[in-house]
């Protein structure tokens, strides 16, 4: 086996996160780069697919690099974080015991050295530019990758990145929270190397919380979708005073950028507090407008987040 994971990771392991490993160890081993198809992780937001991702990362034992993917740079700096260090520390594994480093590729002409024993962190719209603009490093990173982890899969992909994905002549395990219609097609998953860990499973052992759908009108205007928000907060939660610290908080998830600005405005108009945050934004408290990676320590006194 290509994957040898420390005893001290094995036990801190789920059961199911074991298992999701113990089937992409079999996807590696019967892997055959003349018909080269791809593996599928599937499981429920919060239950732990990145320590799947990180074990498989660090845990590779074959020479060359491991190329983990991700769709957005807020992502692909999580990811870093938790591979590099923060869940083996959370876990109480030894770093020492993980052999491969960590490299966030952040910049297209970064040339981040020997490839070998490195597990290198990216967005697949950065390897999209290195494919078209420094062919030399691409095929670099085409040869030397023994491993492909792209993350996040269940973000509609654009054909140019599935493309990318599977440019990569060795294994390749896409990651998904929600198995939707275009997995197989997109990615050319192969149907006896999928590992899917539902949402009502996950619940029932209670490794997540129970979901409460409230159905709702669809109405296009930022203002009027933000007063039905709110309306529903004071329902739901008796209007608790912004002053209280424990107060509930509501995350929007917005599709651009300027979605984020108009919905916090209307916020503001209603007399609460909101931030926005965006991978374009700058830090700015005046506007209440922050970059993903600023610390949520100086942040969470918001009780509405935007992003």
């Amino acid at each position: 086996m290509s994957i040898e994971i420390p005893t001290a990771l094995r036990q801190a392991l789920r059961d199911y996160q074991r298992d999701a490993i113990r089937g992409m160890q079999k996807y590696i081993s019967a892997f055959d780069g003349k018909d080269a198809h791809a593996g599928l992780v599937q499981m429920p937001t919060g239950s732990g697919k990145t320590g799947v991702i990180a074990t498989l990362a660090r845990c590779e034992t074959r020479p060359g690099a491991v190329i983990v993917i991700a769709p957005r740079i807020g992502i692909r700096e999580q990811l870093v974080r938790h591979i590099d260090k923060r869940f083996f520390e959370h876990a109480k594994v030894d770093l020492g015991l993980l052999r491969r480093k960590v490299i966030e590729l952040d910049d297209g002409g970064q040339q981040p050295g020997t490839l070998n024993q490195v597990v290198v962190v990216t967005t697949v719209q950065l390897l999209t530019s290195i494919q078209k603009r420094n062919a030399k490093f691409w095929n670099e990173l085409r040869k030397q990758a023994v491993l492909v982890l792209f993350d996040e899969g269940h973000y509609e992909p654009a054909p140019v990145w599935s493309h990318v994905v599977r440019s990569f002549s060795c294994p390749r395990i896409i990651f998904t929270a929600t198995a939707f219609r275009d997995d197989f097609n997109t990615f050319d998953i192969d149907p006896s190397h999928v590992f899917r860990y539902s949402f009502h499973q996950a619940r029932r052992e209670r490794y997540v919380r129970d979901v409460q759908l409230h159905p709702a009108r669809p109405v296009q205007s930022p203002i009027h979708f933000t007063e039905e928000v709110l309306d529903a907060y004071d329902r739901f939660f008796k209007g608790p005073p912004e002053n209280r610290a424990d107060r509930p908080r509501v995350i929007i998830r917005c599709d651009r950028p300027d979605e984020i600005r108009q919905i916090s405005s209307a916020v503001r108009q209603r007399g609460r507090s909101v931030i926005g945050i965006h991978e374009t934004f700058r830090d700015d408290v005046n506007a209440g407008e922050f970059h993903p990676r600023r610390s949520w320590r100086h942040i969470l006194d918001s009780s509405i987040q935007t992003s």
